[in-house]
């Protein structure tokens, strides 16, 4: 739970890493136990997560498990879910489930679903 605390710093931290913003509230990370789930707001600052999550791993022995790792493009960008894969992750077409919470793109299926 410790070590799991310094990644949380650094990419609190990491300026390079633009965060999603709900009304006045902004949105970088989520932890709970071994699980991360990171709002990265486009590609280049989902990279910097993953530059430091392999930083991280390589440092502590903690590996991103890829096989259990989702992503969601935000907003505007979910036009592109086909055609933008990055990162060697599975990206759902309808949503994700994390930490407790599903994550989709229909307002009415997020309400109904938390």
């Amino acid at each position: 739970m410790l070590g799991i605390e310094a990644l949380a710093q650094a990419i609190r931290q990491n300026e390079n890493i633009h965060v999603l913003r709900i009304n006045e509230t902004e949105l970088k990370l989520s932890i709970y136990a071994d699980d991360l789930t990171a709002f990265a707001k486009e590609e280049c600052s989902a990279n910097h997560v993953f530059n430091l999550l392999n930083d991280f791993g390589a440092c502590s022995c903690l590996k991103i498990n890829i096989s259990k790792t989702e992503g969601m493009w935000p907003g505007s960008l979910k036009c592109h879910v086909s055609k933008l894969a990055p990162f060697n992750i599975a990206w759902p077409e309808e949503y994700v489930f994390a930490l407790g919470v599903v994550f989709v793109y229909d307002s009415n299926t997020s309400y109904r679903s938390n």
